[in-house]
């Protein structure tokens, strides 16, 4: 429900700024293998584990990793977005 509703706000404030030449972006991932799941799987190695029956969730066949969120950000935030419209 979160990220329903963030991606129907991210919609709504696209359409409504729009007009001023002002774009909306969100980057909203789903499981990126990071630290934060070695606490709660009780390890860096049972994480890992874990999270592998996660990849099949992924159209990529993979969970993300903090490269790729970054990447994104970095892409939205630089001058080759602009370039597409």
């Amino acid at each position: 429900m979160q990220k329903a509703g963030l991606h129907s706000l991210t919609q709504h404030l696209a359409m409504e700024l729009a007009d001023d030449n002002i774009r909306v972006n969100v980057v909203s991932p789903a499981v990126v293998n990071t630290p934060v799941y070695h606490g709660v799987f009780g390890g860096k190695e049972e994480a890992e584990k874990a999270l592998e029956g996660f990849n099949g969730f992924h159209p990529i066949g993979r969970n993300g990793n903090p490269s790729d969120v970054s990447n994104s950000i970095l892409f939205l935030l630089s001058e080759k977005a602009y370039s597409l419209v």
